[in-house]
Parts: structure tokens; sequence; C-alpha cells
């Protein structure tokens, strides 16, 4: 994280920047960002420690990294809403 800036470098590419969270006294610090390992840890143990091995990521680029995409982001196959009718349209 250190050599990296601290700073998301899949966002960097993108030509966004995604920092990590301040920590504010009192208060539980937010994880902003994780370490990836390129190659990973249970085909490469070899390599889990390897800097050139490891970069900084958001969580957001992270998951995408790992295919876990969460949420509402699939396009639906089709809107349940339009064969929905109230009864007065259907019935007359």
């Amino acid at each position: 994280m250190v050599r990296d800036n601290h700073e998301c470098q899949q966002c960097k590419r993108e030509g966004k920047v995604h920092m990590d969270s301040k920590k504010v006294e009192g208060e539980r610090k937010s994880v902003e960002l994780n370490v990836h390992h390129k190659y990973e840890i249970e085909d490469y143990p070899q390599l889990a420690l390897v800097l050139d091995n490891l970069e900084t990521l958001c969580l957001n680029s992270h998951n995408k990294m790992h295919n876990r995409v969460f949420g509402d982001q699939k396009k639906k196959r089709w809107d349940d809403e339009i064969w929905w009718y109230p009864p007065a349209k259907i019935f007359g």
C-alpha cells in the first residue's frame, strides 16, 4: 500500500482516484483498500509476499477482479411489470 501511495491502482488506470479513508479519533476506520494478489495464493503460495505480485485495489475493483459483483448489476431478462395489468383494463 505504501508503494502504491494508498491509492487503488485499477481506479488509477481508469483515470479515477480512490484513496484510503482517514482515521477519525473515536470512530472506526472504514476499509476502503485491499491488497490484491495478481497470481492467487492457493495456486502460487510461493508468490504470496512477492511485491511484484501485489497491488492495492479498492474493495469494488477487487470484487470485480474476482467476479464478485453484488446488487442489481445484471440486466433483467424481461420486465415483469409489462405483464401486469389492473383488473379494470383486462375485464373492461
